[in-house]
């Protein structure tokens, strides 16, 4: 089963424009689904939340810090949340290769969308 890993971008997204056939929710479905495991770090979870709190954003979409709670919360049940994550640094090009030399089963498929 292929490995993902959204962005937080993605999760943003996912929550602001919950249209059926919008990229970012089709994904969460099919994670949803099983169609892939996702996997979401902590930081991801605390990043996504930070986004939402935005007051440019709040402005324009309406919901409540119980809506961000209960969605982060969502994700976490989604996914499989992973602590400790090392910080991986370097151009887009060197990530893409460290991952590639990775064994097949166990490269994640990033997403940024």
């Amino acid at each position: 089963m292929p490995k993902v890993v959204l962005d937080t971008t993605v999760l943003v997204s996912a929550l602001l424009n919950p249209n059926p056939g919008g990229a970012s929710i089709e994904l969460l479905r099919f994670a949803k689904q099983g169609s892939f495991e996702l996997f979401i770090s902590d930081e991801i979870l605390e990043e996504t939340a930070e986004v939402l709190k935005a007051p440019r954003l709040r402005k324009r979409y309406a919901y409540a810090d119980e809506d961000i709670v209960a969605y982060c919360h969502d994700l976490a049940l989604i996914g499989a949340v992973v602590s400790n994550v090392p910080e991986v640094r370097g151009s887009s090009y060197a990530i893409r290769m460290m991952i590639w030399s990775l064994p097949a089963h166990s490269r994640p498929t990033l997403s940024t969308l």
